[in-house]
């Protein structure tokens, strides 16, 4: 079994802004607890900064479309191999993978059912698929979404909502009912699920949105995070210690959660 790492607040938050990483460590937190047998793939691995602080050791395969991200991916020396392609075409034989991760990945891509059904080509007999992705409550846990519906302007709260998700480019939100009938249509199986990242943990990081624009200016222009990597790393032990005990309280709170986990099985 694959070893994870222990300090993953601390380190997300050296290696990445805080609206990020506040979502990010949850994420962390419920997939260390799951059984990850190798080969490992992992789907739409961007930058290799979640396996970096999820993993303490290297895992087989990444997957993804931006070049960029991969460059950075392969700077981080968590996988043997990385692979630029479409997930609808993974080049590998099938039933290849024992452990395949999408973490906050397929509810970007608009063909959804196809990447599902590859990722199950890919997946042995007895493999295992992990899966993050947005609840139906997702893109209304927003400060600006709920303000706007406190103060019953429906109309423009529902407006911003469309917006929120253009911009991050979200093309799937579902309830449970929803999500698992999708994954039953492509030939998965639910074994567990679990709704984590409750509602007043998704207004916190979104209120630290304008904190990170900076960091998102940087990401865009620069292709790093921080302008200044090693200020930020001298500073981030601060900001641990001082974030670290209020985020891990969410950690056991799971009502009306924003976003799910899903363990899966080919059926």
């Amino acid at each position: 079994m694959i070893k994870f790492n222990n300090d993953r607040i601390a380190s997300y938050i050296r290696k990445a802004p805080l609206a990020l990483a506040f979502e990010r460590v949850f994420e962390c937190h419920i997939l260390s607890q799951q059984k990850f047998e190798k080969p490992i793939l992992d789907i739409g691995c961007g930058d290799g900064i979640f396996a970096s602080v999820l993993f303490a050791e290297k895992i087989d395969v990444g997957i993804d479309l931006d070049n960029r991200d991969l460059k950075h991916a392969r700077q981080s020396d968590m996988y043997d191999e990385l692979i630029c392609c479409d997930a609808q075409q993974i080049p590998k034989k099938d039933g290849t993978f024992k452990t395949v991760l999408a973490n906050s990945v397929i509810e970007h891509i608009i063909p959804i059912r196809e990447v599902l059904k590859e990722a199950k080509r890919v997946t042995a007999c007895d493999g295992r698929m992990y899966l993050t992705v947005p609840t139906h409550r997702y893109d209304q846990q927003t400060v600006i979404f709920q303000l706007l519906s406190a103060l019953k302007l429906n109309g423009m709260a529902e407006d911003f909502r469309k917006f929120y998700d253009r911009f991050w480019k979200h093309h799937h939100y579902y309830d449970l009912d929803g999500w698992r009938m999708l994954f039953e249509e492509c030939g998965w199986g639910v074994v567990k699920h679990q709704a984590f990242n409750p509602a007043s943990a998704r207004l916190w990081q979104d209120s630290l949105i304008p904190l990170s624009i900076v960091s998102f200016l940087s990401r865009k222009f620069l292709n790093r995070w921080f302008v200044v990597p090693p200020l930020r790393r001298m500073y981030a032990p601060v900001l641990s210690g001082t974030l670290g005990p209020f985020i891990s309280r969410y950690f056991s709170v799971k009502d009306n959660g924003g976003l799910f986990f899903f363990e899966l099985e080919k059926k």
